[in-house]
């Protein structure tokens, strides 16, 4: 009996299926590196007191593993974000918020539905104080990439997000172009 795939409503956008083939090929690579390097550490007798440090290693290799699935997980976790009476979610994706004041970019959950730009933290952000933030659809004007120092990470690159009120959303990916794109073509659908 052939297998139907499932539908994803709404479907997948640009960033989030480059994100998702990314995650997804580190994913297999650092899993089949880890499998080779620990299978041989783990199962060798002839180590003496190493034995406890290759535990110890192979313990935080699973705990990061674990880490990574959930945030892959969480990619595409959006859709069933619960939404008010005629809103319908339209875009989302998983990347760091980066304060007004600058600082490191707290990891969470971003979307965009025909009322709303919400952030959501996630578990370490929530626990650094991160709180959940909202913005209306219409007080959202330009979607932007900005170019940066390369310091704070590596593509020294962020998608900015500018509101009418004068301030900036600004949201750490891995793919701020792929982003950008997407955010404006949720925000042409949520203002049509």
């Amino acid at each position: 009996m052939p297998m139907t795939q499932r539908r994803v409503e709404p479907p997948r956008g640009r960033s989030e299926s480059t994100i998702r083939k990314s995650m997804l090929t580190q994913l297999i690579l650092q899993g089949s590196i880890g499998v080779l390097v620990f299978s041989s550490l783990l199962f060798n007798q002839d180590r003496g007191g190493f034995r406890i440090a290759s535990v110890a290693l192979f313990l935080v290799w699973i705990a990061a593993g674990t880490t990574y699935v959930a945030q892959f997980r969480a990619l595409g976790s959006w859709r069933t974000l619960p939404v008010q009476p005629g809103e319908t979610m339209l875009w989302g994706t998983v990347a760091g918020r980066i304060r007004p004041g600058g600082g490191v970019g707290l990891g969470g959950q971003f979307s965009m539905s025909t009322h709303r730009f919400r952030y959501r933290p996630g578990l370490v952000a929530r626990l650094r104080g991160a709180s959940a933030e909202e913005w209306a659809t219409e007080s959202l004007e330009a979607v932007k990439v900005t170019p940066g120092n390369g310091r704070a990470f590596a593509s020294g690159r962020w998608v900015s997000v500018e509101t009418d009120a004068g301030d900036s959303v600004a949201l750490l990916t891995v793919e701020p172009r792929a982003v950008a794109d997407d955010i404006e073509q949720a925000l042409k659908q949520a203002r049509n």
